[in-house]
């Protein structure tokens, strides 16, 4: 830049100060900006009217007008004691004079002369000319990353070439959104930009291209690349499931599902969610198909259900799978019933038909069930249902102990699921022996007493009360009185006694390895009547059946 000051006659004293500099090149073309700064003195000012007007004028040293221009109109008042300023840009081709410092020379007239114009204190000013200009590089895009994209995209390229007296001056960063309008950010000098992607919806696509900036205003660009993606939400899984309902604290839990992938292919691995945990228990392998949960130390009795997700490699998740059953770490089994004999009844067998029902099923991998220290795995033959550790729900079973009774035992019994005992039950009931008047009745010999009925419809009635059944109404049979030789009482006894044959050969059909298998005499004579043989082997028989009872 050069700069010179031209003053006025001494008593006007109106000073005009005229800068001169270079604002861009292009080949043989400068472009130069002339700014001027007028001070009026305090005696001195600057009407309008005809001849008051200024021209400026800017002319090469070799005589050649370069540019001219109107700094005061005659229009317009200068007063006195002021500044007036002003600039104009200009260009003109350097030609064959393009040396490095073109001289030229500031004035209001082509002479030099006016009514009150400035007297030159210099007589040229000096400007430095660039000797060329050339136009910058095109920078080239070297990464865009990643193409996947969840917060930021990262940009990097090569830094444009700087031109011959014109560097470049800045980088902006283009982009778009789905094809739409381009938005830019300015990056400065950095080669690489971390762009921040903020308020886009998932699955956008993106363009890119950067533009180099120089020092005269100009740009080049590179290539705009395309095919960006905002990352999109996995798919949700789906059919999630687990093998059972009831697991043993210890166990692996396997939950099962759908992976349903990630459409941008980030898939990264599984969630599950555990209700009872409210949150997630377990990670696992995306491409697995499942994750094995370890129960160890959850609480006995635990329920849960299982959700499934997908979790890509920036963190996003899928929704939700569907709901899995609901789990139930192992509770107590429930206790079997023991069903007969009843409490407080009499039978007369040393071993008894103990008639029992296994517990409802709930959870566990085993039902059996055990009494007086036997169960149904280990001691099968003292259990119609033989040797097993999987009892059904509900499954009736008569038990029949191998070693004889007390008179009043206490009988207990409990479901264990393999790993936990039920609740005990248990039954007191007496075992009498079957006392009888004439303890051996011999055909033709022995006769036949009321005492020989009786005592038989009281030991019956009590088996039925043991074994639930309603009391038999009996026939009377009184000394002295009836007639012995109805064969009503020997049929009532022996229909009263099967019905509690019946209930316990009826109890596990499954298995006759504890029925009781009798084929009832019959007293009826030949002609008619009732043959008195027959009838004391009746009255035996019934003696023999009640203590197998």
């Amino acid at each position: 830049m050069a700069s010179g000051v031209f003053r006025s006659n001494t008593n006007a004293s109106t000073n005009l100060t005229v800068s001169l500099y270079e604002i861009w090149r292009s080949g043989t073309i400068v472009g130069m900006r002339c700014a001027w700064s007028v001070t009026t003195g305090s005696n001195s000012s600057l009407g309008t009217g005809a001849g008051n007007d200024r021209v400026l004028k800017i002319t090469h040293v070799n005589g050649t007008l370069l540019s001219a221009a109107e700094i005061k109109s005659s229009s317009v008042w200068w007063n006195t004691s002021s500044t007036y300023s002003g600039s104009w840009d200009f260009s003109f081709d350097t030609g064959s004079y393009n040396a490095h410092t073109q001289s030229m020379i500031p004035s209001t007239s082509a002479t030099g002369t006016q009514a009150c114009i400035w007297t030159t204190y210099v007589s040229q000013l000096d400007v430095d000319i660039s000797a060329t200009y050339s136009a910058i590089g095109t920078p080239q895009i070297t990464s865009i990353s990643p193409v996947i994209f969840e917060t930021v995209v990262n940009l990097a390229w090569n830094a444009a070439a700087d031109g011959i007296n014109n560097a470049v001056s800045s980088y902006r960063v283009y982009y778009n959104l789905n094809g739409g309008g381009y938005s830019f950010v300015d990056a400065g000098m950095a080669l690489s930009y971390a762009l921040p992607i903020v308020g886009v919806a998932r699955g956008t696509t993106m363009s890119f291209y950067v533009v180099a900036m120089d020092s005269q205003g100009s740009s080049t660009q590179t290539s705009v690349y395309s095919g960006y993606v905002l990352n999109r939400t996995p798919n949700t899984p789906t059919s999630a499931s687990v093998p059972k309902s009831s697991y043993i604290p210890g166990e692996i839990i396997r939950v099962s599902f759908s992976n349903n992938g990630d459409p941008d292919n980030n898939a990264d691995h599984i969630e599950i969610y555990s209700s009872a945990h409210g949150g997630v228990i377990a990670t696992g392998a995306a491409v697995a198909g499942y994750v094995d949960l370890d129960t160890t130390g959850w609480a006995q009795g635990l329920q849960t259900y299982f959700h499934v997700r997908l979790v890509d490699v920036f963190g996003v998740v899928s929704a939700w799978s569907n709901q899995t059953v609901t789990v139930t770490l192992n509770v107590l089994p429930n206790p079997p019933v023991i069903n007969y004999p009843v409490a407080g009844a009499t039978v007369y067998r040393l071993r008894p038909h103990v008639l029992l029902t296994a517990g409802v099923a709930n959870d566990g991998p085993q039902a059996i069930l055990a009494t007086q220290g036997k169960n149904t795995r280990d001691n099968g033959s003292q259990f119609s249902c033989g040797t097993t550790s999987y009892l059904s729900s509900a499954q009736q079973v008569v038990y029949q102990s191998a070693e004889p009774w007390g008179s009043t035992p206490s009988f207990a019994a409990n479901m264990f699921d393999g790993y936990l005992d039920s609740t005990s039950v248990g039954r007191t009931f007496n075992i009498a022996a079957l006392t009888l008047t004439d303890p051996t009745i011999t055909p033709s010999v022995t006769k036949c007493k009321a005492v020989h009925i009786t005592e038989l419809q009281t030991a019956i009635n009590n088996l039925r009360a043991a074994y639930g059944i309603a009391a038999y109404s009996f026939t009377a049979c009184v000394a002295g009185t009836s007639l012995i030789s109805n064969a009503a009482y020997i049929t009532q006894l022996q229909t009263a006694l099967q019905a509690v044959i019946t209930l316990i050969n009826g109890w596990d059909t499954s298995n006759g390895t504890f029925d009781i298998s009798v084929s009832w005499i019959s007293v009826a004579a030949t002609g008619g009547g009732v043959d008195a043989v027959k009838l004391r082997q009746a009255i035996e028989q019934l003696r023999t059946t009640i203590p197998l009872i």
